[in-house]
């Protein structure tokens, strides 16, 4: 629909432009084309309204995914690399398996110790055999020992089920039932199984060729309410479910706490989170169970029943690397480690990008208040993606060449070569690099697709607009018709009226022609009227 007024105004640099457009109800229109060019025109206004917000939308997107650093940026990532690059060189150092495994043992020994004397009644089980519900101890046990915790643990927390697979030939033995038995797992699986052992009276254990083995036994003293009649039945019911829950959880962790501190170990959750997904139907593999078997009893290395990871052996040298939760938690200790000099790097890029970014706001802005916070937040947007690419790029790189540097002089062959320079490769920075390396190209990816639909929006639009100009065009020749039918009536018009005129003309002459004869006439029904009219046509 054409406009009647167009303005244009300009505010802060913005230009603003406005219609103003007649209202014309496209029903109240008689004739049936231009009711229905009106309405076709009022259906791609709408459309189009409709296309620019989504092209505006398209728009702001497409600028943040684009990359906007320049020079300085990207000097600021790589500097950045480069120092975090050298802290972890000379901070850091090369992986020590053998003392985070050391202080891993004494971080759970503390634990489970902890854990014992805070029951009321482990000081008296120190003094007295109450295991055995005898009298007072000839020789009481230590409560600061760790085996006196273990012990104590073991005897006031059991559970239903620990120990059941001795009663059979099921592919299960002791050191690795604490895999096996899916209520040892300190995960929500083990958790659930726990519970569900309560109710069932069957434990569950997944034993070394994937087969999944109930197992009854007697659930130990949990003390039931029974119910008489529907009501009492269903109220014990209730009481009993979360009387054994409780219970059930107690039992739980105090008998994980006693477990995890004993050689054998309990299994960590990572481990326990693929002995649970390789023991599903749709991932059970045998051979990938009898793997996680073997690294929980045995480890990694070479020896007879391990692991062998290749030169990633090295990283697990020094210590016991049977793959339980304390090994788990030194590895994690080591990542901690490693992960210093990358969060530092993180810092240095994103502060420097938000304090440049408010610099550059604040200068053209001239007002805190007018800053567009979304382009100095150092966050999702792909310029900051970009450096963060850079800057873990550039530490990696530094990382890996002060690693390779270092293992020459240690290493009489390739194969040692890398054994030892993997001990100083920082796994966290190649990780992070890996991530931003995925997220620049996912955004990259992105940007694409979101141009690719910018450009389809603006193809409908401009169809939409030619729409419109042949609307337009349409209107004006029915227009241009209505106009010359107006014109041709308006000649017949003329025309009657220049045929009336001439009648009248004629009229009036042949009144005139007969006043002379009518004179005497006149003259004896009126006297005197003649010189009257004679006397006004002469004075006025």
């Amino acid at each position: 629909m054409d406009a009647l007024v167009n303005l244009k105004s300009s505010v802060d640099g913005f230009d603003i432009e406005y219609e103003v457009i007649p209202i014309v109800d496209p029903d109240t229109v008689e004739s049936e084309r231009q009711r229905r060019i009106l309405q076709g025109i009022s259906a791609a206004d709408e459309r189009l309204s409709e296309l620019e917000s989504k092209i505006a939308e398209l728009n702001a997107d497409i600028d943040r995914l684009t990359n906007q650093a320049d020079g300085f940026d990207y000097a600021i990532a790589v500097t950045s690399g480069v120092i975090t690059g050298l802290i972890d060189a000379f901070i850091v150092g090369e992986w020590n398996f053998a003392n985070a495994k050391k202080e891993a043992n004494k971080e759970i020994n503390n634990k489970v110790i902890e854990f014992a004397k805070k029951q009321r009644d482990y000081m008296e089980y120190c003094n007295y055999a109450l295991e055995g519900k005898g009298g007072k101890r000839t020789f009481p046990k230590d409560p600061d020992r760790l085996d006196t915790a273990i012990g104590y643990l073991e005897w006031k927390f059991p559970l239903p089920g620990d120990g059941a697979y001795s009663s059979g030939n099921f592919g299960i033995d002791g050191s690795t039932h604490r895999l096996d038995d899916l209520c040892h797992h300190p995960t929500l699986v083990g958790l659930i199984c726990c519970l569900i052992v309560q109710f069932t009276g069957e434990t569950k254990y997944i034993n070394k060729y994937g087969e999944e083995i109930n197992i009854p036994i007697t659930v130990n003293e949990y003390g039931n309410f029974v119910g008489n009649n529907a009501v009492t039945k269903m109220f014990s019911g209730v009481i009993n479910w979360f009387m054994i829950c409780s219970k059930t959880l107690a039992n739980r962790k105090g008998h994980l706490m006693s477990d995890v501190a004993t050689p054998a170990g309990i299994p960590g959750s990572f481990l326990s989170t693929i002995t649970e997904l390789a023991s599903l139907p749709c991932f059970q593999n045998a051979d990938f169970l009898q793997k996680l078997r073997k690294a929980f009893k045995n480890g990694f290395g070479t020896g007879k029943g391990q692991i062998n990871l290749g030169i990633f052996n090295k990283l697990f040298e020094g210590a016991q690397n049977k793959l339980d939760s304390t090994t788990e938690k030194a590895v994690a200790h080591e990542l901690k480690r490693q992960a210093l000099p990358v969060v530092i790097n993180e810092v240095l890029v994103r502060a420097s990008y938000f304090i440049r970014r408010f610099i550059i706001e604040l200068k053209e802005k001239k007002d805190v208040s007018l800053i567009d916070w979304r382009n100095v937040i150092p966050f999702n947007n792909r310029t900051i993606v970009r450096m963060m690419t850079i800057a873990t790029g550039t530490f990696t790189a530094t990382d890996l060449a002060d690693a390779a540097i270092r293992s020459v002089p240690n290493s009489a062959d390739m194969v040692s070569f890398f054994s030892n320079m993997v001990l100083r490769v920082n796994f966290v920075g190649v990780g992070r690099f890996s991530v931003a390396v995925c997220s620049d190209v996912g955004m990259g990816i992105s940007r694409a697709v979101k141009r690719n639909t910018r450009i389809k929006l603006v193809e409908e639009e401009l169809f939409l607009l030619n729409a419109k100009v042949y609307y337009s065009q349409t209107g004006m020749w029915i227009t241009a018709e209505s106009v010359g039918k107006t014109l041709e009536e308006a000649y017949g018009i003329m025309e009657k009226t220049a045929k009336v005129l001439l009648n009248s003309i004629e009229d009036n002459k042949k009144a005139l022609s007969n006043i002379g004869e009518m004179v005497p006439e006149v003259e004896k029904k009126n006297p005197g009227l003649i010189d009257e009219i004679k006397d006004i046509l002469f004075w006025g």
